[in-house]
C-alpha cells in the first residue's frame, strides 16, 4: 500500500510519498485511486467529488482535519470496496456529504458532520462500520424536514455504534430498501441521538432483520411543527430492544408502527419485538399503530417495556393508540398485535389505549379491561399511579 502525505502548504508537483514534501489533497485523491494511505494534515480543505477508491484510507493526522465542498458534494466513492474515512470532518456542504455505494467493508470512524443537506449515505453497500462519528445540524429543520444522518438504502450486514446525532432534520437514522434491494441485517447500537428536529430510527421500505438496541433517544420532534417517532417501523421482522427514550416533543410518539403505500411499494408492519425499552417523561402516545388501505401493521409483540409519565400533552392520557379507521380491508383490533409484562407508572388517573374502532370517532381502555376481552393478545400489563 502506498502511503501518501498531504498537507494545505502541500505542492501539485509533489508526489507526496514522502513526509517531508506533502502533496495537495486535489492531487492525491486523482493520483492515488486505490491501495493509497492519505494521511491529512491539519487544515482546511476544499475537494470535489472522489469517484473511486477500492481500499483506500484517508486519515486525519489531528483533530482539526476539515474537508468542506467545492461543489455539490464531498465524496462519492463506488465499488470502493474496504474505504477507510478516519478522524475527518465534512462540514457545510449544499448536498449530501459522503455517499458511497456498491460498496463492502467500509469504515467511517471518529469523523464529524456538521452543517450540510445530508451526512453519510450508503447504497447497496454491504459489512459497513460507522463508530464513533457525530453529526450536527445535518439536513434542514423547517416544516417536514429533509436530510438524514446516515441513510442505508439497500444495505446487507452493516453496524453503526457509538455515534452522536444532534438536529438531524429527518431521521438520525434510516434504513430504507433501494429499488428492489431491500436492507438486511443492519445494527443500529449504543448511539445517543439528541435531536430536537426530526426523529431518531426509521426502519422503512422493507428492512427486516435489523436490531436497533441500547440506543439513548432524546428529544426527537421538540422543535418541528409535524409528529415525529423516536423509532417508526415500517417493515418487518427487526427486533427494538433496551432502548431508553426520553423528552419527546408535544404529541411526538415514542414508538410508530405504520404500515402504507409509498412510491408503489407496500410498507407492511408485522412480525417486530419491541422489548425491554424505557420511556420517560415523553409529550405523546408511547405506542401508535396504524395501517393505511390495503397495508397491515398486525402481528408485532410489545413485551416487557417500562413507561413513565408519558403522555404529558395528552388528554385523556393515551399511552397506546390503534387508528384503523384508514385501513381498506378493516383489520380486527387488535389485528394480533401482543401486548406483555408491559409495566405503565403514570401520575395521571391512568394509562389508557385508544383505538377509533373501524371510524373516526374514539373509544378508550384500561389494560384490565382489554386483558378481559382480549386475553390472548393483553397479558400481564401492569398500571401504577406513581
Amino acid at each position: 500500500m502506498t502511503v501518501v502525505y498531504v498537507s494545505p502548504e502541500g505542492s501539485e508537483g509533489s508526489l507526496g510519498t514522502n513526509p517531508a514534501a506533502p502533496t495537495s489533497l486535489t492531487r492525491a485523491l486523482r493520483a492515488y485511486r486505490s491501495d493509497a494511505e492519505i494521511r491529512i494534515a491539519d487544515g482546511d480543505y476544499r475537494i470535489t467529488a472522489l469517484s473511486s477508491g477500492s481500499g483506500m484510507k484517508l486519515i486525519g493526522q489531528g483533530d482539526r482535519v476539515t474537508l468542506r465542498a467545492s461543489t455539490s458534494m464531498l465524496l462519492q466513492p463506488g465499488d470502493a470496496h474496504g474505504l477507510v474515512l478516519e478522524r475527518l470532518t465534512f462540514a457545510d456542504c449544499p448536498e449530501y456529504s459522503v455517499r458511497i455505494y456498491h460498496s463492502d467493508g467500509v469504515r467511517v470512524r471518529n469523523c464529524k458532520f456538521i452543517r450540510c443537506r445530508a451526512g453519510l449515505i450508503f447504497n447497496k453497500c454491504r459489512n459497513f462500520l460507522v463508530e464513533g462519528t457525530s453529526f450536527s445540524s445535518v439536513g434542514t429543520p423547517e416544516k417536514y424536514g429533509a436530510g438524514d444522518g446516515i441513510y442505508v438504502g439497500g444495505g446487507t450486514a452493516g453496524r453503526i455504534t457509538r455515534c452522536r446525532f444532534h438536529r438531524c432534520g429527518h431521521y438520525a437514522i434510516t434504513v430504507a430498501n433501494d429499488k428492489e434491494l431491500r436492507s438486511e441485517g443492519i445494527t443500529i447500537e449504543n448511539n445517543v441521538i439528541d435531536q430536537y428536529w426530526g426523529g431518531g430510527v426509521g426502519l422503512l421500505l422493507g428492512s427486516h432483520h435489523c436490531v436497533v438496541k441500547g440506543n439513548e433517544i432524546r428529544r426527537t420532534g421538540v422543535e418541528m411543527e409535524y409528529n415525529k417517532a423516536a423509532v417508526q417501523i415500517s417493515a418487518s421482522h427487526n427486533v427494538i430492544d433496551g432502548n431508553t427514550i426520553e423528552e419527546l416533543g408535544r404529541k411526538n410518539y415514542a414508538f410508530e408502527l405504520s404500515a402504507f403505500p409509498f412510491g408503489g411499494y407496500e410498507q407492511h408492519c408485522e412480525n417486530n419485538v419491541i422489548r425491554n425499552n424505557t420511556c420517560r417523561n415523553n409529550g405523546g402516545i408511547t405506542f401508535f399503530i396504524t395501517a393505511r388501505r390495503a397495508c397491515r401493521a398486525a402481528n408485532n409483540h410489545i413485551e416487557g417495556n417500562v413507561v413513565e409519565n408519558n403522555a404529558l400533552n395528552i388528554e385523556p392520557p393515551v399511552y397506546v393508540y390503534f387508528e384503523t379507521y384508514h385501513s381498506t380491508d378493516k383489520p380486527p383490533f387488535p389485528g394480533g398485535n401482543h401486548f406483555s409484562g408491559n409495566r405503565f407508572h403514570c401520575k395521571r388517573s391512568k394509562a389508557l389505549i385508544g383505538t377509533d374502532a373501524l371510524k373516526q370517532s374514539v373509544t378508550y381502555h384500561d389494560f384490565s379491561e382489554l386483558q378481559t376481552k382480549f386475553p390472548d393478545y393483553f397479558q400481564e400489563n401492569t398500571y401504577l399511579k406513581s
